[in-house]
């Protein structure tokens, strides 16, 4: 299911993606237990190339990251109340 969550990112629980509108960045989940594995999946190579150029990319990765996992959280959570 693809739902829009707010101006930055689009969120598809089934296909367990978050893509961000702003950044083009793309970060796929994989269930692994009881929890899920993140990673950016897909990112635009001028985006790479500005990345490799700056301090403190590491942390805008994370942070990206971090954001998806949230949003994803929020919306399956969402998902699960919807179902009961």
């Amino acid at each position: 299911m693809l739902k829009i969550v707010d101006d930055e990112w689009l969120v598809d629980t089934d296909a367990l993606l978050c893509s961000n509108n702003l950044t083009n960045i793309i970060v796929g989940f994989v269930k692994s237990g009881d929890t899920y594995i993140s990673k950016i999946k897909d990112m635009p190579m001028e985006l790479t190339v500005r990345l490799t150029e700056m301090k403190g990319r590491e942390n805008l990765l994370q942070k990206a990251i971090l954001d998806a996992e949230k949003i994803l959280l929020k919306k399956m959570v969402e998902k699960n109340e919807e179902r009961k």
